[in-house]
């Protein structure tokens, strides 16, 4: 920059400020109060993503180990296979998850292709064109008046949405295994924009086949 124009600014500078010297020192720290709440927010965000990933990847993994157990069938003296089952799924996860929010589902099918599948159901025909049947919804209208049928494959004398058993199953059957845990997000902003109620669901899902002969009955 010429001599010229630093003076030219110089005196752009004491017109506007009165004939004092502009003075910018603190600028910086001005500027740092600004930026460092969003910065400070990014940050922190990245991390608690990182831990729900690590958090989920554990649990998959202590999920995995504990349905290796299960498709055994032993049960130890002291306790019951599904208590077991749970005690390794809580050894895997290195403290990540509180089990006492956790929902632990364990589910008997007697093939890979009924898991999570309702029990078949006859829905009440259309009806009048003018005046359709409101029970005609693909949906199981437990209503006596819809008059659906169903047929009760797990026995127990109702419709069932799943039709797993409870349990870790016997020889030769499927078995899903389920864990379901809440994720408190503590990211101020992020625990708007993930999940709901400030907390975000982390599931983990795997099925698997028992093998042929168990030692024993769940």
């Amino acid at each position: 920059m010429t001599a010229h124009k630093m003076r030219q600014i110089d005196s752009i500078r004491r017109r506007l400020f009165g004939g004092r010297k502009f003075d910018d020192r603190g600028v910086a720290i001005i500027e740092f109060a600004l930026i460092a709440p969003v910065l400070f927010l990014i940050t922190f965000g990245i991390i608690e993503l990182g831990m729900m990933m690590a958090t989920l990847t554990s649990l998959e993994g202590g999920l995995k180990e504990a349905s290796r157990y299960g498709i055994t069938g032993q049960s130890p003296d002291d306790s019951t296979r599904i208590e077991k089952i749970r005690t390794i799924l809580d050894q895997h996860t290195i403290d990540l998850i509180d089990f006492s929010e956790a929902t632990f589902t364990v589910k008997t099918y007697p093939s890979f292709s009924m898991v999570g599948q309702p029990e078949p159901f006859v829905d009440s025909g259309p009806g009048d064109p003018e005046d359709p049947n409101p029970c005609h919804n693909t949906k199981y209208d437990a209503d006596p008046l819809c008059g659906e049928s169903f047929t009760d494959l797990n026995g127990n004398a109702s419709w069932d949405e799943d039709i797993g058993e409870d349990g870790a199953g016997m020889g030769g059957e499927v078995v899903s295994y389920t864990v379901l845990v809440p994720r408190h997000i503590m990211t101020p902003v992020f625990d708007k924009v993930l999940g709901t109620g400030g907390s975000l669901p982390l599931q983990a899902t795997i099925v698997v086949r028992n093998e042929p002969n168990l030692y024993q009955n769940p």
